[in-house]
C-alpha cells in the first residue's frame, strides 16, 4: 500500500453542544505530498458502552465479564470524491465544511460507574476503495432537556400500597399508604412537594416515615447474555419522626435537588446506559421485627420522575404552607394535547427525504449498496 503524507484536523464551531442544535465545523486536510483519494467523508456517531464483572454464583471466586454496546446515533457527510472518480490533492491545505442536526432528547455525554455515553466525529479517507486513514475527535454534548416541550408531565401522580398484618392466626389489620405528587417533571435545582396519606386500621404502631428521591443508573449487557445491573443513589431523604397510631393522617414534605444533578437520559434508541429518577416512601414500624413474621415496615413503590434542565413551571417552594397547598390542590384545567396528524400527512412526512439526505448522500448510499452487493456475490 502506498504511503501518503498528510494531516487531518477537525475543528468545531462550538466545543459544547446540546441537543436540538447543529454540529458544524470544518475539516482541514493538510497535504505534504500528492494524495490520491476516491472518497473522504466524516461520520458522527453516538454510542453507549457498559462493562462490569460479577461472580458466576455465590460459592465461586471466579468472575465473569458482562459487556454491552449500542450505537444510537449516526450521521455521515461526504467531503470529497463522491462520484467514484479519483481526486488528486496537491501539496496545500484543503478545508471542507460539514453540518449535522441533532434530534431532541438525545442523551448527553455521560460517564457512569459501569458505562458511558460518548460522541465521536471521525474522518475516513479511502484510496482505491481501501481505507488509508481514520482520524477521530470526541464531541461533548451537554445536558439539555426543556420540560416545556413536554406538557404531559403536568399530570399528577399517585401510588398506593396496602399491607395486611398477621401474627399466626391472629389478624392485626391493614395499613394503606398513599403518596401524591402534583406533577411528574422538575428541573435540576427545583424542589418537589409531596403529600402522603396513611390509613392505619391495624394494631401495629409506626414510629416514622421517610421520603426519598433516588437516582438509578441502569446498565444492560448483551454479552455473554442479557443482564441488567442497577446502581441506586439517594439524592434527597426527608424523615418525619412521629407516632403513627390508628386512623387517617397526612404528612407533607419538600424534596430538594441540587442544580448540578444530571438530567434523565431515556432516549428511545439508547437502552444500554440509562439514568432515571423515582420518588418513594417507607413507613417504619416501631418494633424492629415480629420474629418469623417479617418487618412491619411498608415500602411504597417508586413513582418515576423526569429531571430536566429547564423547568416545566416556575415556582420556589422551600416549605409547605397554606398558599402552597391551595396551589397544589386547586382544580386544574384538563391538559389538551395536539391531535395526531391525519394519515395522508403522516404518509407525506414518511415519504419526504430529510435534509440530511441530499444528492451527495444518496449517491454515497447507492454506491455503498452496490459495493455490498458485489462483495456478497464474490463470497458466493
Amino acid at each position: 500500500m502506498e504511503l501518503f503524507d498528510y494531516e487531518v484536523e477537525i475543528k468545531l464551531d462550538k466545543n459544547n453542544i446540546h441537543p436540538r442544535e447543529d454540529i458544524s465545523g470544518n475539516v482541514k486536510i493538510k497535504v505534504q505530498t500528492a494524495l490520491f483519494l476516491t472518497h473522504a467523508y466524516i461520520e458522527i456517531t453516538g454510542r453507549a458502552v457498559c462493562c462490569w464483572k460479577q461472580k458466576k454464583h455465590i460459592f465461586s471466586s471466579r468472575k465473569r465479564s458482562f459487556t454491552g454496546e449500542e450505537e444510537f446515533f449516526y450521521c455521515r457527510h461526504t467531503l470529497a470524491g463522491n462520484d467514484g472518480t479519483e481526486v488528486i490533492m496537491e501539496k496545500r491545505s484543503y478545508y471542507y465544511p460539514f453540518k449535522c442536526k441533532l434530534p431532541g432528547h438525545l442523551p448527553a455525554t455521560w460517564h457512569g460507574q459501569y458505562g458511558l455515553i460518548q460522541y465521536v466525529a471521525q474522518v475516513v479517507i479511502k484510496s482505491d476503495e481501501e481505507c488509508i486513514g481514520k482520524h477521530s475527535k470526541e464531541i461533548t454534548i451537554i445536558p439539555y432537556r426543556n420540560l416545556r416541550y413536554e406538557p404531559y408531565l403536568l399530570i399528577e401522580a399517585k401510588k398506593t400500597v396496602k399491607r395486611t398484618y398477621h401474627f399466626g392466626f391472629l389478624k392485626m389489620g391493614t395499613v394503606t399508604v398513599t403518596i401524591w405528587l402534583p406533577l411528574c417533571g422538575i428541573s435540576a435545582g427545583q424542589n418537589l412537594p409531596l403529600i402522603c396519606t396513611i390509613d392505619n386500621k391495624s394494631s401495629v404502631l409506626f414510629g416514622g416515615i421517610v421520603f426519598i428521591l433516588t437516582q438509578i443508573q441502569i446498565y444492560r449487557s448483551s454479552k455473554p447474555k442479557y443482564t441488567v445491573k442497577t446502581i441506586r443513589t439517594d439524592i434527597c431523604r426527608v424523615a418525619r419522626m412521629a407516632d403513627i397510631l390508628k386512623g387517617v393522617q397526612e404528612y407533607y414534605c419538600v424534596l430538594k435537588t441540587d442544580s448540578d444533578i444530571f438530567p434523565t437520559t431515556q432516549y428511545w434508541r439508547c437502552s444500554t446506559c440509562q439514568l432515571v429518577y423515582e420518588v418513594w416512601a417507607q413507613l417504619q414500624g416501631s418494633l424492629p421485627t415480629n420474629n418469623a413474621y417479617g418487618y412491619p415496615n411498608v415500602d411504597v413503590p417508586g413513582i418515576p420522575i423526569i429531571v430536566g434542565t429547564d423547568p416545566l413551571c416556575n415556582w420556589n417552594i422551600n416549605e409547605i404552607n397554606d398558599q402552597v397547598m391551595r396551589t397544589l390542590l386547586r382544580v386544574r384545567e384538563p391538559i389538551v394535547m395536539d391531535p395526531p396528524p391525519p394519515d395522508e400527512v403522516v404518509e407525506e412526512i414518511l415519504n419526504t427525504v430529510d435534509d440530511e439526505f441530499d444528492v451527495e448522500m444518496m449517491s454515497n448510499l447507492t454506491k455503498q449498496i452496490n459495493i455490498n452487493e458485489s462483495g456478497d456475490k464474490q463470497k458466493q
